[in-house]
């Protein structure tokens, strides 16, 4: 019985979790090389620790959770760029 409640906690807690969260998604450029993908830069949430990586073609997905933001964007040897952002549950931004 004590197994099968602590089950349906964690899956509770899931979705609640997940109710409160957007998604920041993207496509991350040089435009010093006539916008090519940017693949492999990182993607982090300021101040915590939600981030990914860009794939091969520059994309990224993030879920963060609702509120006002500040998103950098970085790679080896470019400046590092940081753009503030709002996001409201369920809602997809794309920077």
């Amino acid at each position: 019985m004590k197994k099968i409640l602590f089950i349906a906690l964690v899956a509770l807690s899931q979705v609640l979790t997940a109710q409160n969260k957007g998604t920041l998604k993207g496509l991350l450029t040089d435009k010093e090389t006539n916008n090519e993908p940017l693949p492999f830069a990182n993607v982090v949430i300021k101040g915590t620790t939600i981030g990914a990586t860009t794939d091969f073609d520059g994309n990224y997905s993030i879920k963060v959770p609702a509120g006002t933001h500040v998103v950098q964007f970085s790679f080896l040897g470019y400046k590092t760029i940081e753009k503030t952002f709002t996001i409201k549950a369920d809602e997809t931004i794309v920077i």
